[in-house]
């Protein structure tokens, strides 16, 4: 839902936010994450860059469960974000590892806590080429892959 996240309006964003997130959590992952989006975007060296200029993709690449119970559970996730941008330069990978407390809430897994710290980054291939804007805006856009039954 990364993507869903950085587009949407202060207000939706917290909305959207809050049908994830305890309501312990909800506010303060709120403010953080609207907090990380202008950062992102100062980041990008352009300040007229709207989120919905730019194409942003991130993929878990693996998670572990560290601690579960019947209403708990710990999990790290590492994953890659992309984010291309017209006019910030090539197109940039971070890859992260966010930890996530969640708690059963009437039936529904929700983020009790999350915290990102940047890495493990492997390095790019000797003969890979960093590609333009363009080009991974191309791949970045495609649909997403429906399991089948949904």
């Amino acid at each position: 839902m990364t993507d869903d996240v950085f587009r949407a309006g202060f207000i939706s964003r917290r909305e959207l936010i809050e049908t994830f997130a305890t309501d312990d959590f909800g506010s303060d992952l709120a403010d953080k994450t609207s907090q990380q989006v202008t950062n992102l975007l100062l980041q990008l060296g352009e300040r007229d860059v709207l989120p919905t200029d730019v194409s942003l993709v991130e993929q878990p690449v693996t998670a572990i469960v560290l601690k579960e119970s019947r209403t708990a559970a710990s999990v790290d996730v590492w994953s890659v974000l992309v984010v291309a941008a017209d006019g910030a330069g090539p197109a940039r990978q971070v890859w992260r590892t966010v930890s996530l407390d969640l708690e059963l809430v009437d039936g529904r897994w929700l983020v009790a806590a999350w915290t990102s710290s940047l890495g493990p980054t492997p390095a790019l291939a000797p003969e890979a080429d960093l590609s333009g804007v363009d080009d991974v805006r191309v791949v970045a856009d495609w649909p997403q892959v429906e399991k089948a039954g949904e």
